[in-house]
């Protein structure tokens, strides 16, 4: 991999609209752009609970090499489905990594849903 190549990593809203609700740092994406970050690679993390939109964000898809999408079983499942549809029709060759609570619960039922072609069950790091 070179310098250019980027992973972009995505957290989905917690729920429709985000009203009253407690924003955290999402520490679990964070631990996993710290070690591609070590190793050069640039990492781009988009986080819908904060207000980040995609379209807002500038990112280059033609160097992303990986998306990586973490989900807690609930809303966050349609957002990040969502989310990997738009990387899907624009960037059918961009490989989809989904992780989280909901995938190490239900695998199957989130790699069929996501279109994913990685899923990492367990903690990420």
């Amino acid at each position: 991999m070179s310098k250019v190549d980027t992973v972009l990593l995505f957290h989905p809203k917690l729920t429709p609209k985000n009203s009253g609700q407690v924003h955290f740092s999402p520490l679990y994406v964070l631990s996993v752009a710290a070690p591609l970050l070590e190793e050069g690679i640039n990492v781009e993390i988009i986080d819908s609970n904060f207000g980040d939109r995609f379209a807002d964000k500038h990112i280059d898809l033609d160097k992303v090499i990986c998306v990586g999408i973490t989900a807690m079983t609930g809303y966050q499942i349609q957002d990040g489905i969502d989310f990997a549809m738009t990387i899907r029709r624009t960037h059918p060759n961009i490989k989809i990594v989904w992780g989280g609570v909901h995938g190490s619960l239900l695998p199957m039922r989130a790699q069929k849903a996501s279109g994913s072609i990685l899923l990492l069950s367990g903690r990420g790091r």
